[in-house]
């Protein structure tokens, strides 16, 4: 998340987000806790504010299908990978000792702050989530053989062919979701959203603009010494 402190004087700095940093930060911690599908299904919704307090959101989040698809895709993958190995080799379930308890406790710790803090898988999940469950794996079961470099290739092949299979979904479902299958689609992705292309639409006029002053409703041109500033109106 954003901070508000800086190392430099604000006043040196006056192309800096600082003032908006709080309105940024309940902006994105709103949307890590599915804040705009929560509304869309309720009438009488929580405001952003209280959304956000007390973990209101966490039993919403959790059970929702933003947290447990991706949720479920990457348990699927570790665990066939784990399965796969399980048959080659003959597991034994070993007993915890203190240092394996101490290093599951650290991991289980740093996965409770992701989910607590920034519950959204692309920023840190699929980590998070892998890291603890395959070491929970790994200290709890003991494989009777040792890998070797040809069986760790193969672990890497069906990885990439699980991963493979899973985006030649994903992009199957967006070819018919936006009607084509232009690789460049996404660079007009401001077009997808009337306020976000308004924003983009303004924003391309400041620049090309080499007036000084307001240039619309949103955006305006701060002339310093040499320097121009493009700044957005208060």
């Amino acid at each position: 998340m954003p901070i508000e402190k800086t190392c430099t004087d604000k006043s040196k700095i006056s192309w800096s987000y600082h003032d908006n940093i709080k309105g940024l930060n309940l902006h994105l911690k709103s949307f890590n806790t599915s804040y705009g599908e929560y509304k869309k299904e309720n009438k009488d919704a929580l405001s952003r504010q209280d959304w956000i307090k007390n973990f209101n959101w966490l039993k919403y989040h959790i059970s929702s299908e933003r947290f447990l698809k991706p949720l479920a895709k990457t348990l699927t993958i570790i665990l066939l990978i784990f399965l796969i190995f399980a048959f080659k080799y003959r597991l034994k379930i070993e007993k915890l000792n203190s240092k394996k308890i101490l290093f599951l406790s650290l991991s289980s710790l740093s996965l409770l702050l992701w989910l607590l803090v920034t519950p959204l898988f692309r920023a840190g999940g699929f980590s998070y989530v892998s890291f603890f469950i395959i070491s929970l794996l790994v200290l709890i079961f003991n494989f009777k053989k040792n890998f070797e470099l040809k069986n760790l290739r193969f672990l890497l092949l069906i990885f990439l062919i699980i991963v493979s299979l899973i985006n030649v979904n994903r992009l199957n479902k967006e070819v018919k979701e936006y009607q084509t299958s232009d690789p460049f689609f996404f660079t007009n992705w401001h077009t997808l959203n009337p306020a976000y292309h308004g924003h983009y639409t303004d924003l391309i006029k400041a620049l090309n603009s080499k007036k000084n002053g307001i240039i619309s409703n949103t955006w305006q041109i701060i002339g310093n010494n040499n320097y121009w500033f493009v700044s957005k109106i208060k």
